[in-house]
């Protein structure tokens, strides 16, 4: 069946190789005797793992061929088959197997006695041969800086709660709810991984999706063994993005996607000695014989996606959907002469596109229902993005076009805050649109729509129309009427005189802030503080000057008061000596008083005048306190606010911890678990960075120095397992850790 699907120029090299294979397991049928030695079970290992690479080469939309080193394979492994065997050297090889088996026996005992332990070395082998390509050209560098400090942020808080529940999966393997929650958390660190272009990091992630998927639908077992390799895997997951934190690398995943591809072929104790060769597992039966042949079969159903072998296969009813619009997409282009590769990229954009698109309404539908989430607004951005990207992989330039003015509306949508309604209908629309135009290929309108998305305006952010216009016409009809662009005339606006209605919404917004910005607040506070401080200082001191000055103003006031009554008296004694002159003439009032008389009344009503100017000022200034001392609160609360902003959870850095004595115990065969009591507790940011390598310099000496191995405990009577206990407590202003 592979010979027959691989019969192109896209997949020549496939093709030969197994051809070549076939020719090696029919002379493995015609001369059993070929596998009583570990080296024919080495060389078909090595041709596997070479056929592997040329899937994953065809699988990168490459052409296939073989090179030199495939080629040398082939040839050693034909060489050796098609020797010729006497009694002889069949006696000799079976003396060999009999030895081998002799000395090899405690090896496999081992291994059988626990078949956990043994995968883990295994999954541990694989990590270690990946990290080998570090430095290899392959490698990913190149990263936008801040679309990465935001997908690192995002991955820690992901691999929190993965953490969590695959422990929770672990002690209740049929916990559902687990599962599901380790697929949401491995779908979001794909998409985030895709976005910033850590593409072995989406890999991994996507097959450890598929896994526990496999495992809520019942097709995989959740066996010790699987959940060890796994736990192993996610632990490499978050070394890598601690890797991408410190260096910007995202390295290539081989091994461990191998490991993952065939995580339900092998058994645990198989799965070591495939690798190390220890006993060979095929004997003379016919029936394991045949078993190679089931192999072959099951990769060959695990790749072959042509639609001959998907109208024979029977699907699930949630399944024939996306078939059926990849067949009709492969009925579209039939005659148009495609390279079998292109045919391979455009089936598998055909199948995400399905996916995507019923995602993006559904998603876009609870956005319509919370507003203020704007997870939801960065979920439809991703998908949008994918949709774009898969469009350009398959040259669909109108429908990366339309994608592209999607994924920039809501990328705008969120950067300004936007709740309204308004063009709830336009992004329906173009959902169903980009629906038609890949399915259908009909590009109806396909100029309209990219003017309305890219004419959006982003003014009245809380506008809201009543149900019945902002989401009328939303089903998509084939034929599209034009939308229509006006005779250059301002139509009246649509956020006109409607009432809003718009609900009320929980105030749970979050927003991502880099750690400097929360530092240059934190100084600016201060800074603050500082400055209403002196404000004080100073009010205190106009204060104490208001006081001399009404010290002043009556000092002024009973000189004044003292001048005016010596006035007085000279005026009265003026007037007499001319009264007695001229008794008969009676002089005018006005003619009594001088100049001068006037000028101190005006002095009087002045120095009153400097009494009020006092009293409003010390109004003012005792308003002025209050002020302040409301201030003085609001920026302690601040103040407070910012500084809870750099606590966090000392449980936060319990993976990492628990990962890093997995790692260890794993490294120098001593099996440890480590216990943490009251991680309740949060602190400093940069304190909980500063004691990372301590603890983990710790943990390490604790396991080394004081834990025994396996075989040591169980002569002890200890239990197998070793344990670490930390236990957090907090004196006054110290935190306290105890390490036994």
């Amino acid at each position: 069946m592979l010979i027959d699907h691989t019969n192109n120029r896209a997949a020549q090299g496939i093709h030969d190789f197994s051809l070549a294979l076939k020719d090696g397991y029919e002379q493995v049928i015609r001369k059993p005797d070929l596998l009583n030695t570990d080296y024919a079970f080495e060389m078909f290992s090595k041709a596997h793992q070479e056929f592997i690479h040329l899937f994953d080469t065809l699988a990168s939309g490459q052409r296939v061929s073989l090179n030199e080193s495939t080629q040398a394979i082939l040839a050693e492994l034909h060489d050796y088959l098609h020797q010729e065997i006497d009694t002889g050297v069949a006696g000799q090889i079976v003396e060999t197997r009999t030895a081998l088996d002799t000395e090899q026996q405690p090896d496999t005992l081992s291994i059988a006695a626990n078949p956990v332990e043994s995968v883990g070395n295994y999954v541990l082998t694989q990590i270690n041969l990946d990290k080998q390509n570090i430095d290899s050209e392959h490698s990913q560098r190149e990263f936008d800086a801040d679309v990465l400090d935001i997908f690192i942020e995002e991955a820690d808080e992901l691999l929190v709660g993965m953490d969590h529940d695959l422990n929770t999966w672990s002690s209740h393997p049929d916990d559902t709810t687990a599962l599901n929650n380790l697929m949401r958390y491995l779908h979001t660190l794909k998409g985030g991984a895709n976005m910033v272009q850590a593409t072995h990091i989406g890999l991994i992630a996507h097959e450890l999706e598929t896994i526990y998927e496999r495992v809520i639908k019942g097709q995989l077992k959740a066996e010790p063994h699987i959940i060890q390799a796994i736990r192993l895997i996610q632990d490499d997951v978050a070394d890598r993005i601690q890797l991408i934190r410190e260096k910007s690398i995202d390295y290539p995943a081989t091994h461990i996607l191998s490991v993952l591809h065939n995580i339900d072929q092998q058994g645990p104790i198989e799965a070591v000695q495939a690798s190390t060769a220890v006993e060979p597992q095929f004997s003379h039966d016919a029936v394991d014989l045949h078993e190679l042949e089931y192999v072959v079969d099951d990769i060959v159903l695990a790749i072959d996606q042509t639609p001959e072998l998907l109208e024979t296969e029977p699907l699930d009813q949630d399944q024939r959907p996306a078939i059926d619009d990849a067949q009709l997409f492969i009925d579209a282009n039939q005659d148009t002469g495609l390279d079998p590769v292109e045919v391979v990229a455009r089936e598998t954009f055909i199948e995400e596109a399905r996916e995507l698109i019923d995602d993006g309404l559904s998603i876009l539908s609870q956005w319509f229902d919370q507003r203020s989430n704007r997870s939801f607004l960065l979920q439809l951005q991703r998908i949008a993005h994918s949709l774009k990207g898969g469009a350009k992989m398959v040259k669909l330039e109108e429908v990366a076009d339309i994608a592209y003015e999607l994924e920039n509306a809501f990328e705008q949508f969120g950067l300004h805050n936007f709740n309204s309604n308004v063009y709830d209908g336009l992004l329906e629309k173009t959902f169903h649109w980009l629906d038609a135009a890949i399915f259908k290929h009909h590009y109806d309108n396909f100029e309209g729509l990219k003017s309305s998305l890219h004419g959006i305006e982003y003014v009245d952010v809380s506008a809201q129309l009543p149900e019945k216009l902002s989401r009328t016409n939303l089903i998509f009809e084939q034929s599209i009427s034009e939308f229509v662009q006006g005779d250059g005339t301002e139509p009246p606006s649509m956020l006109g005189e409607w009432d809003l209605s718009q609900k009320t919404e929980s105030n749970n917004e979050m927003i991502r802030i880099s750690a400097d910005l929360v530092e240059k607040m934190i100084d600016l506070s201060g800074e603050n503080a500082i400055n209403r401080s002196r404000i004080e200082m100073d009010l205190g001191q106009l204060g104490n000057t208001l006081t001399d000055m009404e010290l002043a103003i009556q000092r002024l006031a009973d000189q004044l008061r003292r001048m005016e009554g010596e006035l007085e008296s000279q005026i009265i004694a003026k007037h007499g000596d001319l009264s007695a002159r001229y008794a008969d003439f009676d002089p005018l009032e006005m003619d009594q008083y001088s100049s001068l008389n006037q000028l101190s009344k005006s002095l009087a009503e002045s120095a009153s005048d400097l009494v009020d100017f006092k009293t409003t000022l010390a109004e003012k200034i005792r308003d002025t306190e209050g002020l302040l001392l409301q201030q003085s609160r609001i920026q302690a609360e601040i103040q407070e606010s910012l500084m809870r902003t750099r606590l966090v959870p000392f449980s936060r850095l319990l993976p990492r911890l628990q990962r890093l004595v997995r790692q260890t115990s794993s490294t120098v065969n001593k099996p440890t678990e480590l216990l943490v009591n009251n991680t309740e507790g949060e602190l400093d940011r940069n304190i909980l960075e500063k004691l990372v390598s301590p603890l983990e310099h710790m943990l390490r000496n604790a396991i080394d120095h004081g834990i025994e191995d396996a075989e040591q405990r169980q002569k002890s009577g200890k239990a197998l397992t070793g344990r670490i206990d930390l236990n957090i407590s907090r004196q006054l202003q110290m935190c306290l850790y105890r390490l036994r």
